[in-house]
C-alpha cells in the first residue's frame, strides 16, 4: 500500500492522476492531507510518500518528523522524502551553486539557445530511487511555459530521450544529494553540463488530456508504463520483482510495433489497443 501525503490545497495534483492515467493505482494508493495524516493514531504498513515539502508549515514539519522517527526502520515501512533533511528547491539550488561543480550547476535566468536555435528543457522523475525520463520540451524562450507544437523530428528526439535516459546517472546523484526519494527535476544541458532549473516534490505526473491521440501520445504512454511500475514497486516494497519493467516495456513495444505495422497506431482503435496494452502490464506482476 502507498500513502501519499500532501497539502490540502495541492492534493488535486495526485487526485487528478489517480482519476485518469492512474486509475489502476486506486486500490493501492491512499491520499492524505498533512492535517489528516497528523490526526492518525495508527499507521498501517506501506510506503509513505511525503510531497509538497515546500508548503509545509513549521507545525506540520515537526509533526511529520515525529511520525517519521516512530516508523523509520520498522519492517514493512518505507519512507520517502524526509520533512527536514530533504532539500527544497531553493535549498538545492543554493547548495549546488556553493559546490561549484564542473558537472552540475543551476540554470541562469537568461539562456542561450542550442545550435539549432531551440531551447530544450528536460524533466525526470525519481520514484524510490528509480530515475525515469519524463519529457523533453522545446520552448521559445527556455521557460517551458509555452512549449511549441511538436514536429516530427522533435517527437523523435523526445522518444530517444525517454528510451536512452542519457542523464540518469547524474540525475540520480543530484536526487541523492538532495535526499529526495520522490520528485521531479527540470533541467537544461549547456556545454555538456547539467543545469538544474527546478525541483518539485508534488509534481504533475500526467494530465488527463495526455491520453488523447496526438504527436506526443506515445511519449506519454512510455512514461506511464515506467512510472506505474516504479510506483507499484513502492507498494510491494524494495524486494519487488526488479524484472517487471523489462517485461512490461517489452510487451508494450511489441503491441506498439504490431499496430504500427498494420497502420492502426494513429486510429481510434489503435489508441484504445495501446491503452489496453498499457493496462495489461499490471497482469505481469
Amino acid at each position: 500500500m502507498i500513502f501519499f501525503v500532501t497539502t490540502e490545497r495541492n492534493r488535486k495534483t495526485i487526485d487528478r492522476y489517480l482519476a485518469s492515467w492512474g486509475r489502476d493505482q486506486l486500490g493501492r494508493t491512499q491520499v492524505f492531507s498533512y492535517d489528516r495524516f497528523l490526526e492518525l493514531r495508527r499507521f498501517s504498513p506501506g510506503a509513505y510518500v511525503f510531497g509538497d515539502l515546500e508548503q509545509l508549515t513549521e507545525t506540520q514539519r515537526c509533526g511529520v518528523t515525529e511520525c517519521w522517527e516512530q516508523l523509520d526502520g520498522k519492517p514493512g515501512y518505507q519512507l520517502l522524502n524526509h520533512p527536514v533533511r530533504s532539500l527544497r528547491c531553493l535549498e538545492l539550488l543554493t547548495r549546488i551553486h556553493e559546490l561549484g561543480s564542473k558537472r552540475f550547476g543551476i540554470c541562469p535566468p537568461l539562456l542561450e539557445p542550442d545550435d539549432d536555435g531551440r531551447f530544450r528543457r528536460y524533466s525526470a522523475f525519481c520514484v524510490g530511487g528509480n530515475v525515469i525520463a519524463r519529457q523533453l520540451l522545446f520552448t521559445p524562450d527556455g521557460s517551458g511555459a509555452d512549449a511549441v507544437d511538436a514536429e516530427s523530428e522533435q517527437v523523435a528526439e523526445e522518444l530517444e530521450y525517454l528510451e536512452t535516459n542519457p542523464h540518469k546517472q547524474d540525475l540520480a546523484e543530484i536526487f541523492r544529494f538532495a535526499r529526495i526519494d520522490y520528485g521531479r527535476l527540470d533541467y537544461v544541458v549547456m556545454d555538456e553540463k547539467l543545469l538544474v532549473w527546478r525541483l518539485h516534490t508534488n509534481p504533475t505526473i500526467l494530465h488527463a488530456n495526455h491520453a488523447e491521440a496526438g504527436p506526443r501520445h506515445e511519449a506519454h504512454q512510455i512514461f506511464d508504463v515506467r512510472f506505474s511500475l516504479a510506483w507499484n514497486r513502492l507498494a510491494v516494497g524494495p524486494d519487488g520483482d526488479t524484472k517487471l519493467e523489462d517485461r512490461a516495456v517489452t510487451f508494450y513495444r511489441a503491441a506498439r510495433e504490431s499496430l504500427s505495422t498494420s497502420g492502426l497506431t494513429r486510429s481510434w482503435l489503435g489508441q484504445h489497443l495501446l491503452d489496453w496494452a498499457r493496462r495489461v502490464r499490471l497482469k505481469l506482476q
